[in-house]
């Protein structure tokens, strides 16, 4: 239900996908451009923006209680704000998905500005989205030169292991 371009899709409508997924918004040349991607069960993934080499490019994800805002590259989160489904907010960088560099704000008021790393011994998970699949995984943590303002206005400085200041600096 849309328009076409020698037999291409080209132009406005509503396409469905094999999968079950729906499609409503605008098609150059045979590629989504800009709309609303919705995948189904199990994913509950819904994309509003626009498209990139056949991937998210920039936009507003939500999935699996979990919001995205931001660019894409190459499937993958790339710059951006992220709020996790316990409220924890994440404003930076990403590297294929994962955390990288920026401002975690926390639930109890604290937040941490700087590096992040994934935990020991944990392998890079995920996989470019589009698919429904997870693009980070739960294992990026505080890892690497940051600042950490508790929520008393304390306020720790230096190098991150594992969410722990490894040569604490009280400032």
């Amino acid at each position: 239900n849309g328009e076409w371009k020698e037999d291409i899709i080209h132009g406005h409508g509503t396409f469905f996908i094999e999968d079950r997924s729906k499609f409503v918004g605008e098609s150059k040349e045979g590629s989504f451009y800009k709309g609303t991607l919705t995948h189904p069960d199990p994913y509950n993934e819904k994309f509003i923006g626009t498209f990139k080499d056949g991937n998210y490019g920039e936009g507003t994800l939500t999935y699996n209680g979990r919001q995205y805002e931001g660019t894409f590259k190459d499937g993958y989160f790339h710059k951006g704000k992220l709020t996790f489904t316990d409220g924890r907010i994440f404003t930076g960088e990403f590297d294929s998905g994962h955390i990288v560099k920026g401002t975690m704000m926390f639930n109890d008021g604290s937040k941490y500005l700087g590096e992040f790393g994934l935990n020991e011994g944990s392998e890079p998970k995920g996989e470019p989205l589009g698919n429904g699949r997870e693009n980070f995984t739960e294992d990026d943590i505080i890892t690497g030169l940051g600042i950490l303002t508790k929520a008393d206005g304390s306020k720790q400085k230096g190098y991150f292991i594992d969410g722990k200041l490894d040569d604490e600096d009280e400032l």
